[in-house]
């Protein structure tokens, strides 16, 4: 019997790469409804990819949404809300913490199909300037990947956060904390305050007139009080969560959460000098994770760590929920 003939295979050969799985990208093809539900299926997704942010940014800025799901084989893999606006011949087109990926572990393979796929419907051309924040960890494959799809990297601060599991039983939650966050919690049940859940929409004046002085007093940056507003009106009342703490007849300390599909957002939260003596804000947030689980929120997400003020990072580290920071911006 004949032996077989001996194969030799070159090193190219041996180190060439998987091909790209085929990725059809379909633009505007759902409704508001059917974005909602596409992304109540991510397994994490984020406010800048909403219907409301994205109507929010329309209201006040003329940023045009446009709506993309990436498909393969017919399943939707992954969706992205790009931003887009013309001024004085100029497209400005911002496409922010995308795509959201509604596959659990996407392999390299579908990441890098996915950002050819994006970076295709939007060419490089003297008149647009493209501002790109992926939703990819900062690793140097995501690097590689991005780079391997025709995006640059530009100089930015990396965003970082913390996500809580809002899964596991309610209890061993609480057992996560540090052990100075539970102090704080149960010395917080001791103190005479009242916190009131989903307040009027009359209270969304004292949120933001609160965070307003205390944003002025301690100088950090946010969102505006237009932006605050009008993100609430664009809000179904299931996805905002607006918390305040009472002594008396005074607005100690306010925290706001904003859902979005499996997901919520620590907003923002302010306090004062007696809210913070109260540790009202233990209380609230704990009170928002039971609520928030209560809704069938799976994941919560802090809301981003400060590069200016430590405090709330350490209230936030405290939770000791999962840390991560994103690749940076691109264009």
């Amino acid at each position: 019997m004949a032996k077989p003939a001996l194969k030799i295979v070159s090193g190219a050969e041996k180190s060439a790469p998987a091909a790209l799985p085929e990725i059809e990208l379909i633009w505007d093809d759902t409704t508001v409804g059917g974005w909602k539900e596409l992304l109540q299926k991510a397994p994490r997704s984020n406010l800048l990819q909403t219907w409301a942010y994205a109507k929010t940014n329309l209201m006040l800025y003329r940023l045009w949404p446009k709506f993309g799901v990436f498909y393969r084989q017919g399943k939707p893999v992954a969706m992205a809300m790009v931003s887009t606006r013309r001024f004085m011949g100029i497209e400005v087109v911002r496409i922010h913490r995308a795509p959201v990926w509604l596959v659990k572990t996407p392999s390299p393979e579908l990441v890098s199909a996915v950002l050819t796929k994006l970076r295709a419907a939007y060419p490089q051309k003297w008149s647009r300037r493209l501002s790109f924040m992926p939703e990819l960890p900062n690793t140097p494959k995501s690097v590689e990947l991005l780079e391997k799809a025709g995006f640059m990297p530009r100089k930015a601060e990396h965003y970082r956060s913390s996500v809580v599991d809002l899964t596991p039983p309610l209890a061993d939650i609480k057992k996560s904390f540090s052990s100075s966050f539970r102090k704080s919690l149960k010395a917080a049940e001791k103190l005479d305050f009242t916190i009131i859940v989903d307040p009027s929409k009359l209270a969304v004046k004292d949120l933001i007139l609160g965070y307003l002085r205390d944003r002025a007093k301690r100088r950090y940056r946010g969102p505006s009080a237009k932006f605050l507003r009008t993100l609430h009106k664009n809000c179904r009342p299931h996805e905002w969560l607006l918390l305040e703490a009472w002594h008396e007849d005074q607005l100690i300390a306010a925290q706001l959460f904003v859902l979005h599909g499996s997901g919520a957002t620590y907003q923002l939260g302010w306090t004062t000098e007696r809210g913070r003596n109260a540790c009202a804000h233990h209380a609230m947030m704990f009170e928002a994770v039971t609520r928030l689980k209560q809704a069938g929120v799976q994941s919560l997400d802090l809301g981003g760590l400060s590069f200016e003020n430590q405090g709330l990072n350490t209230f936030k580290e405290n939770l000791k929920g999962s840390e991560y920071t994103l690749v940076g911006s691109w264009k």
